[in-house]
């Protein structure tokens, strides 16, 4: 059974409620910032689960999960080793993943001795529209970004609307970098740099632990972190064509 939230903590708990009726093996979640109750209340019942992509503090369960201090780390410092000094980043506001890939990016800034412009930084839902909204009033700032950076996906497509709406040319107008390598990632023009989540290795990995606890409910819990990559392509400017 595959269920989405859509990082809605009210639809979180109605599929967990759905995957408790229906008496599941097992989960592997990602959850909701604002749904620990929800998650609280699945754990107590001894359901074998296997977290993916966040952590959540005072649980003993298996984790797979990537390093998201370090690969926003990663593309930051390539933007600012690109000249890039006024960089917005925009960043999920319902995770503990938005707040990591936050921390990369600033521990990139101090790294290089660049004091980050605190106006630039923002948060939104992961959501294309909030996205959009959020681009657009950096782009009305006195002292608009020279290079923007997004924490997943759907608020790099709503920053591409808003670049397009506003007349604005990649990259030389402005630089885009984000999470997540979308099939379209590599379709626009030009092509978006990414880190690219080892999103295959997560699921198999989490589906291994799963199958694991559950033929052992009494193992250990184990904690596996994969690597990510960046993938560089023109939209920062760089002459890479991958």
């Amino acid at each position: 059974m595959l269920c989405n939230t859509d990082e809605d903590p009210d639809k979180e708990k109605k599929c967990l409620d759905l995957l408790r009726v229906e008496n599941v093996a097992g989960i592997i979640i990602s959850p909701t910032k604002k749904g620990v109750a929800n998650f609280t209340e699945t754990y107590s019942l001894n359901i074998p689960i296997v977290m993916i992509d966040r952590h959540v503090s005072n649980f003993d369960v298996d984790n797979v999960l990537i390093d998201n201090v370090s690969s926003a780390h990663t593309i930051i410092t390539h933007l600012l080793g690109h000249g890039y000094r006024r960089i917005a980043g925009i960043f999920g506001s319902e995770s503990t993943t938005g707040q990591e890939r936050r921390d990369g990016f600033l521990k990139a800034h101090k790294d290089k001795d660049i004091k980050p412009a605190h106006d630039l930084i923002k948060y939104a839902d992961p959501k294309e529209d909030d996205g959009f909204k959020t681009a657009m009033k950096l782009f009305g700032l006195r002292d608009r970004p020279d290079a923007i950076f997004t924490s997943n996906s759907l608020l790099a497509s709503g920053v591409l609307r808003a670049i397009r709406q506003s007349k604005l040319q990649i990259p030389t107008d402005i630089a885009v970098a984000s999470f997540d390598d979308t099939s379209w990632a590599k379709l626009i023009e030009p092509a978006l740099t990414v880190i690219e989540q080892p999103t295959y290795e997560i699921g198999r990995t989490a589906t291994e632990m799963l199958i694991k606890r559950i033929n052992d409910p009494t193992r250990s819990n184990r904690e596996v972190v994969l690597k990510t990559k960046l993938i560089v392509r023109q939209s920062c400017g760089c002459p890479n064509n991958k």
